[in-house]
């Protein structure tokens, strides 16, 4: 088998085997591994073979043998002479143990050695073999150091050359192999088992091997490290460069877990930072900085880190770093690339960045340790701080941060942008160090241009933009004089310029995102405002220009100026209207060829689109009253020539988006709309209303010729229409008549067959009565009543059509009010009668909602002619036959389907569409003969309410079951009326729920830990208790019927009951009963 290995090795990595002998080749492998000498066989290979392969694979195969749990099964004798094979092989020396064996295991010893040349790992083998050696090394030492090996360092250091005496002569090529090897042992030994991230893998053999070397060899490591970093600086022999970088790596390393002193030597801290100022040193550099960015940020306590950082002379340091960094960025041919390739290879994938990467991260970790100094001082932490030193470290680091903004390095602009963010919370008093900030923030936010830029440079460039505005933003928070003046002379700048060129254009555009930043604070002083107005002028003042002449750059950032533009008007309405004349150059910038009429850019006509919406509703009435004719014409023929059907002239084709995105030319329609509500009502006239009647006859036209194409989809799009033009009138109801119309509980005198007579459905829409305002705009909006109906009844079977109508509704309701009622009710019969699942009826209850919310009483005969098909509809959702509600009844916790969660929201609209009827004081129509089924419906499901332990049914149903309950028991004709069960309603109402009350205030409630939705269900109970008391027939017999209705319920303790009869008998208002039944309740 031995002789086969070699064989199956190289079939097993060579490409051109077939499947069948590499298959055997891995058998004969994986026998070798499972063979008991496999050591041995490992070993016999190693030495003999010069093949790389052959090598890898049994450094690979011991490494695992060590790794696993047959070493320590392994004999003593076996694993010492391993041990002194691997460390002969790899460092060329014999470990020489003490070692008192019998004479057995010594013969034996000594007749596996001679099986085995005195060969050794060669210094020219590639690196991955070496590396791997040394992986293999560094787990031997983590298995047996220090228990078992305690004097291998010793031994080690004991071969490796004195670095110290070879200062004075050159270091041979075999002693920097050796003291390569060497480091490349700990750089493993780090990587796999010391390292925190490493600890957490592999538990507790890194903390042993931490506790043995901190107390046997880590002096000993660092004055190594220390020693070739100081050779490397003095002789500046290239070859020492990687063994100098390695071993500062290793350092670097181990600062976390080692004595601060160590690394902190005066000297060495000197040669470190010199080799950082020396030029053509890349890696160095790169480590250099990186070992001493550790060594700031190593975890102690705030005086030793400011003894520490005093210790370091940083003021001088910082002084240098900021002059070489500005020195190196700015060379003529100076390039991230270049500096990446620089680093090397190892470098890299060690994680080290080019040296001005790692040069801010240094100072970005100095400034962030020095900032933590300052809170504490100002928390009166740290007494013993000079914060005039310390003000000084961070006042140097900021020209080498700021620097951070001309390198391509996401994360380092990130870090930066945070530490900016604190220093400006923390040290409000440094006015020069943020007009600082300033000045590189608006060199930064200034637009690039993007041509020539991927897509992920322009994404990276954005945010970091976006990082950079929201900066400015917190300096206008803490600093805002000092930002509105940077804007101010930035301004002034602008406006002495005699052309508008490009860098002009992009200072503007600066302008205008740092003074939305600030206006975003929402200041309410009055100081800034004219400079706001000055800064919003600037725009419609600018003529469509035709100077530059690559149109990219000329569309791109008139583009990047119209998006900062419309961020700005958003928050500035109250600057804007305050002078018409600019309310009417925006007007006209917004529509004319540099906005909706570009004819080049499809972004900036979208973008005016949704600017010219953000400002109409504030401005609604200023638009209207002194912009009527000037928007009407222009909105007309834009709208109108981007809606055009060359098939059907009289039909606007919404969905053309070739000039005008859909959604901007809704938004168009909605401005329409604004502005003829605004003019609507501001005082009707009948040109007005001409207008109104030709968009809309145009959006019934098209509608009508949907539903003669089957052209759903344009169809839905009129109906979004329609809803934009509607949005624009606000709702022109007389609320005190309303309030007059509201019927008093005493007043429904009439009889319930006379209600209902008057409750019948007229077939005509049209509403005859005196021309109020209101009936004006509904004789306008009339003729689209039809087509929307034809339009739901023809394709309501699609999900979309309702959904659109639904809208369409919602709209009417707030817009027309009860002139539409008829209208809205015929649709919702349709509806009601084309719904498919709980999500669409839930959707009809939010409708009737808001409609028995908004017309209060003008509602009632429209609730009489909805209610017998609605409780058709919701019954069959939760009837005792269906399977999901009677799972969720059994099991609410753990019965979780899509199906029921839709049900549930339909449940709770239900339990809203009930508290908003009778807090309008509309139950009466639950009371009504033929509605009795839906009010028994009613009452079970709000005795499941009341009575479940779902958490899909959560508090607010509850008290709003109660609130029902509550009103219903106190309805004069609550004695008079009778269910089936022979019961008076006020008699059931009060048998079924006093004893629910009682089991819901003692097993439900948690009186530990209330919470306010509890509380105000124990609210309504309580209303419900003194409604039960202040019924007229009840009052004598309250205690019979407390107690009867508890007779049926033995598990409610009978004491308990008693005491709470008497504390609901004894208190006259609601808010004692209230206070003595939490406090009684709560002790229990």
């Amino acid at each position: 088998m031995e002789d086969s290995i070699e064989t199956a090795i190289h079939d097993s990595l060579d490409p051109n085997t077939t499947q069948d002998k590499r298959v055997r080749a891995l058998e004969t492998l994986l026998k070798a591994k499972q063979a008991d000498n496999c050591w041995q066989i490992c070993l016999e290979k190693l030495f003999k073979t010069t093949k790389v392969e052959v090598q890898f694979w049994c450094i690979q195969t011991l490494n695992e043998l060590i790794n696993s749990s047959s070493w320590t099964s392994l004999y003593t004798s076996v694993r010492l002479f391993i041990r002194d094979s691997l460390t002969f092989y790899y460092f060329g020396v014999h470990v020489e143990e003490d070692w008192n064996g019998t004479g057995d295991t010594i013969e034996s010893w000594k007749q596996w050695r001679s099986l085995f040349p005195e060969t050794f790992l060669e210094a020219n083998v590639p690196n991955f073999v070496r590396n791997k050696c040394a992986q293999l090394f560094s787990s031997l030492i983590a298995q047996e150091y220090p228990h078992s090996w305690p004097s291998i360092f010793r031994r080690l250091f004991s071969i490796l050359p004195d670095v110290g005496e070879t200062r004075k002569q050159n270091i041979g090529s075999s002693d920097i192999e050796l003291l390569y090897r060497f480091l490349l042992v700990l750089y493993c030994l780090d990587e796999e088992f010391i390292s925190l991230s490493a600890i957490q893998r592999s538990g507790q053999i890194g903390t042993r091997l931490r506790d043995g070397m901190r107390s046997d060899c880590i002096q000993q490591i660092v004055n190594l490290a220390i020693q070739i970093t100081h050779l490397y600086h003095t002789t500046s022999d290239s070859r020492l460069e990687e063994l100098c970088c390695l071993s500062l790596d290793i350092c670097r390393r181990f600062v976390e877990w080692i004595d601060i002193s160590l690394v902190t030597d005066s000297v060495f801290i000197s040669t470190v930072f010199s080799m950082m100022i020396q030029p053509k040193r890349h890696c160095a550099r790169s480590v250099a900085s990186r070992i001493f960015s550790e060594i700031v940020s190593k975890k102690m306590s705030l005086e030793k880190k400011y003894q520490l950082l005093c210790s370091l002379n940083l003021d001088e340091f910082l002084t240098q770093w900021s002059t070489i960094l500005s020195d190196h960025l700015l060379t003529s041919n100076y390039s991230i690339e270049q500096e990446a390739s620089s680093v090397g290879e190892y470098l890299e994938q060690l994680g080290y960045q080019s040296f001005p990467i790692e040069m801010v991260k240094l100072v970005n970790t100095i400034a962030s340790e020095a900032l933590e100094l300052v809170k504490a001082s100002q928390s009166n932490l740290s007494s013993f701080v000079d914060i005039s030193k310390v003000y000084g470290w961070i006042r140097r680091c900021l020209p080498v941060m700021i620097k951070c903004f001309q390198l391509q390095d996401d994360k380092i602009y990130r870090d930066t942008w945070e530490f900016l963010m604190i220093y400006i919370n923390n040290c409000r008093n440094e006015v020069d160090d943020v007009g600082c900030i300033l000045s590189i923030l608006w060199e930064q936010v200034i637009w690039i241009d993007q041509q020539n830029l991927t897509e992920d440079q322009r994404n990276q460039f954005q945010q970091q933009r976006e990082r950079l505005v929201i900066l400015f933003k917190n300096i206008c928070r803490v600093y805002p004089s000092l930002a509105m003046e940077t804007i101010r002379s930035h301004l002034e700048g602008v406006s002495q310029r005699q052309e508008w060129d490009l860098q002009t254009l992009e200072e503007i555009e600066c302008i205008y995102s740092f003074t939305n930043a600030f206006v975003e604070l929402n200041h309410k002083t009055k100081e800034w405002d004219p400079l706001v107005f000055r800064v919003v002028s600037v725009l419609p003042k600018l003529e469509w220009f035709s100077t530059l002449n690559d149109p990219y750059i000329r569309f791109w950032i008139m583009e990047q100026l119209f998006s900062a533009y419309d961020d700005l008007l958003s928050h500035s309405v109250s600057v804007i209207e305050s002078d018409m004349s600019l309310v009417y150059s925006i007007i006209v910038y917004l529509m004319d060829e540099r906005g909706l009429r570009n004819p080049y850019s499809f972004k900036l006509r979208n973008k005016a689109a949704s600017s010219l919406l953000k400002i109409a509703r504030p401005l609604r009435q200023i638009l209207a009253t002194h912009f009527f004719q000037v928007l009407m014409s222009n909105l007309e023929s834009i709208i109108v020539q981007t809606s055009q059907n060359i098939h059907i002239p009289q039909m606007m084709d919404l969905t053309r988006t070739d000039d005008i995105g859909l959604t901007e030319k809704l938004s168009l329609i909605q401005v329409v709309g604004i502005v003829l509500g605004g003019y609507w009502e501001s005082g009707f006239c009948r040109e007005c209303e001409t207008i109104l009647e030709n968009w809309l006859t145009r959006l019934i036209t098209t509608l009508e010729s949907c539903i003669a194409a089957q052209n759903v989809s344009l169809g839905c799009y009129v109906l979004e229409a329609l809803v934009c033009i509607a949005k624009g009138f606000n709702t022109l109801d007389d609320k005190q008549e309303r309030e007059n119309n509201k019927p008093a509980y005493n007043d429904n005198s009439e009889s319930l067959e006379a209600m209902q007579e008057t409750n019948k459905v007229q077939q005509n829409w049209s509403i005859q009565s005196t021309n109020s305002p209101v009936q004006n705009l509904t004789n306008c909006w009339k003729g689209s009543f039809s087509a929307v109906y034809q339009f739901l009844k023809t394709y309501g079977s699609l999900s979309v059509t309702k959904e659109k109508c639904l809208i369409f509704l919602h709209r009417m309701v707030d817009t027309l009010g009860a002139e539409a009622l008829l209208f809205i009710q015929s649709c919702c019969l349709e509806l009601i009668s084309l719904h498919s699942n709980a999500v669409e009826l839930t959707e009809i209850f939010l409708l009737i909602n808001q409609i028995v919310v908004k017309l209060k009483a003008s509602a009632r005969s429209f609730l009489c002619e909805i209610i017998p098909p609605l409780f058709k509809s919701i019954s069959n959702y939760f009837q005792p036959n269906n399977m999901e509600y009677l799972q969720f009844l059994q099991d609410p916790l753990h019965f979780r389907s899509e199906i029921w969660r839709e049900n549930v929201e339909l449940l709770k609209t239900f339990h809203l569409f009930l508290y908003h009827l009778v807090c309008q004081h509309l139950e009466d129509i639950l009371l009504l003969p033929n509605h009795q089924p839906f009010l028994l419906f009613c009452l079970g499901m709000l005795v499941n309410t009341v009575s479940s332990d779902t958490v899909d049914l959560h508090w607010t149903e509850c008290k709003y079951a109660w609130v029902v309950v509550g009103k219903l028991v106190l309805r004069p004709d609550a004695d008079t009326l009778y269910l089936d069960s022979h019961y008076t309603l006020r008699q059931w109402i009060v048998q079924t729920f006093v004893p629910l009350s009682i089991l819901l205030l003692l097993y439900r409630l948690d009186w530990k830990k209330p919470n306010k939705a509890q509380l105000g269900v124990v609210e309504e109970i309580v209303s419900f208790y003194m409604a039960c008391k202040a019924c007229p027939n009840m009052n004598p017999d309250w205690q019979t019927c407390f107690e009867h209705s508890l007779s049926k319920w033995p598990q409610i303790p009978s004491q308990l009951c008693q005491e709470l009869f008497l504390i609901c008998q004894q208190q006259q208002d609601k808010k004692s009963l209230y206070t003595l039944l939490t406090e009684r309740l709560s002790k229990d």
